[in-house]
């Protein structure tokens, strides 16, 4: 052998050598085509009370004290009667089924011209209303009040010779200017007061934007509603009561505010099929690659890995997804330098509440790369470690995020005498899967909802 086959000789070895070193497998493409998973939709039932104390206190309050007030002997065709009916004391309530029952004493001045005199007298009247009430096509509450009768608590009794007060006629008198007027209030103040649309606007435009949960893990949850529907009102004890139900898609997103739901007008008033109680959340839990990445370095990075007389250490960890499967894009220095890659199916263990990776191995390129180049990385369980090491616990996230939902739900305003009440009564992890941003862990949570109408402004 010649000087320059040695030279070829020693150069091919040399060369072979750093190729060992310094050739790279090639890197998985990321495939998602497989994954199309979405949040299944949520229903929510949300009980609204509105005692009846509320009512009591608007109407009390709109209703003027002196009702009808006839200062003239001579109006009326020259009826020689002066009349003054004032409120006596608080308007009584009851409920029946579809209907308002309510009261309006009153004190009443009565004066009546005889030939050259006038005499005077007093008595109480109780005027008795009822007020039924409807939701419109737009959620606008209807209603409708009548006066349906009077009783006498006092009848004023003057005699001045042959003449009696005409009790009768002054009661009439009353009713018919009354009527009109104090039915046309009452519904008037009903339909200011309580505008069922601005509730049901309000909640369903405020359902769209994300809510902070937690702003130690910067956890959102976004609702993306799509349908809504109420029950027929009711009345029982001293609440008139409704169901709204509301089916959404729920989401919680670790990390970046997310972009507001899609928006979708409030649909047209329907009553509610759905006659089951409290609610079932399915709630996408979102762990974006960055953050998963962050514990697996801490766990990771600087392990070192030895065969014989051959060292690795990882410097790195990327992860992504192909298909269901997470791959572990593994950066390491020493005796081989380069990216390796391994793939491992995640899946959510229930008793330790974490999501680990299941038969973690070589990617199949990388396999047959180091099958030709490195087969000694096989050795001494790197893939085992890094199965072992690659865990993302969800106790202090996910629980993190049920608290801070139950701490939200338990008294959460909507608007000045609106109150929003709730209790999560279970929380579990149905499944996880990959998207192009994340790990997505799958919940499904159930409780109890409220919606407390405690007055009116």
């Amino acid at each position: 052998m010649n000087k320059i086959q040695n030279y070829l000789l020693l150069f091919l070895i040399i060369a072979l050598n750093l190729s060992c070193k310094s050739l790279k497998p090639v890197k998985p493409l990321e495939d998602y085509s497989d994954i199309n998973k979405q949040v299944s939709s949520s229903i929510v039932n949300v009980p609204i009370s509105i005692h009846i104390d509320s009512l009591k206190q608007l109407l009390d309050k709109e209703i003027p004290e002196v009702l009808y007030d006839d200062s003239s002997m001579t109006d009326n065709d020259n009826d020689q009667l002066m009349v003054k009916a004032t409120r006596r004391d608080a308007i009584g309530f009851h409920l029946e089924n579809q209907t308002i029952k309510y009261s309006v004493p009153l004190a009443l001045w009565i004066k009546k011209g005889i030939k050259i005199t006038a005499v005077e007298g007093e008595g109480e009247l109780t005027l008795d209303f009822e007020t039924t009430f409807n939701i419109s096509e737009n959620w606008t509450l209807e209603t409708k009040t009548s006066i349906v009768e009077y009783q006498w608590s006092r009848k004023p009794i003057i005699k001045l010779g042959f003449f009696e007060m005409p009790i009768q006629f002054i009661a009439d008198k009353i009713l018919n200017d009354t009527k009109t007027r104090l039915s046309t209030l009452i519904d008037q103040q009903l339909s200011e007061k309580f505008r069922l649309q601005d509730v049901i606007h309000k909640i369903w435009e405020q359902l769209k934007y994300p809510v902070l949960v937690s702003e130690e893990y910067q956890a959102w949850l976004r609702i993306s509603p799509e349908q809504i529907s109420m029950s027929p009102l009711e009345t029982k004890k001293d609440f008139i009561k409704t169901n709204i139900n509301i089916v959404a898609k729920n989401e919680v997103f670790v990390g970046a505010q997310p972009q507001i739901s899609k928006a979708i007008g409030l649909p047209p008033f329907c009553f509610s099929k759905n006659e089951t109680e409290g609610f079932e959340l399915n709630l996408n839990a979102s762990i974006p690659y960055e953050e998963a990445e962050k514990i697996a370095n801490e766990f990771i990075v600087g392990q070192e890995f030895s065969s014989g007389n051959r060292t690795v250490k990882i410097e790195k960890i990327k992860l992504f997804g192909k298909k269901e499967k997470m791959v572990i894009d593994a950066l390491i220095s020493g005796d081989f330098e380069g990216n390796i890659y391994l793939t491992g199916l995640p899946v959510y263990n229930e008793n330790k509440n974490e999501i680990e990776l299941e038969d973690v191995d070589f990617e199949l390129q990388t396999k047959n790369f180091l099958h030709k180049s490195a087969a000694w990385l096989f050795k001494k369980g790197l893939k085992k470690q890094l199965e072992n090491k690659l865990k993302f616990p969800l106790d202090e996230n996910i629980s993190k995020i049920k608290s801070e939902i139950q701490k939200q739900l338990k008294e959460y305003p909507i608007a000045d005498g609106i109150t929003l009440k709730g209790e999560m009564e279970d929380f579990k992890v149905k499944s996880t899967h990959l998207t192009p941003e994340s790990i997505v862990v799958m919940t499904n949570s159930k409780g109890k909802l409220e919606l407390e109408v405690k007055g009116f402004q």
